[in-house]
């Protein structure tokens, strides 16, 4: 059996990271929005790291899209239809599964993911 220590330190500050307590949906789970509390005795820094991390990974989601919106639009050049009739199609089993389509769901459904990736990271406030 593991043991876990643990410190008690004197915290002088407390940053609160808020959201709009709302409900939304994550990989197809509903959640709702809740408050999140961090504490440090330094919540400035706290603060600036969090929005550096978040930034960079605005920045990284966003590249992504901008490579599977490419990938996307020659799948549907390729075969003629909008991805989203395509997947309809696809999850109503009147397109075959190949390695193709796969592919093409799989690059999708990960664009879609990012979108809500970069919708709840956009949403993300501080109150300090």
């Amino acid at each position: 059996m593991n043991t876990v220590e643990t410190a008690t330190c004197e915290v002088e500050e407390t940053i609160s990271l808020q959201v709009a307590p709302q409900s939304y949906k994550v990989a197809g789970a509903e959640s709702s929005k809740q408050p999140l509390t961090l504490l440090s005795s330094d919540a400035e820094w706290v603060q600036r790291f969090i929005e550096c991390a978040i930034a960079e990974s605005l920045k990284n989601s966003l590249a992504s899209i901008k490579l599977l919106e490419q990938e996307i639009q020659a799948f549907e050049t390729k075969h003629g239809i909008s991805s989203a009739e395509f997947l309809r199609r696809y999850e109503e089993d009147e397109i075959q599964e190949t390695e193709e389509t796969l592919d093409w769901c799989f690059t999708y459904r990960q664009h879609e993911h990012l979108r809500q990736t970069v919708q709840l990271l956009r949403e993300v406030s501080f109150e300090l």
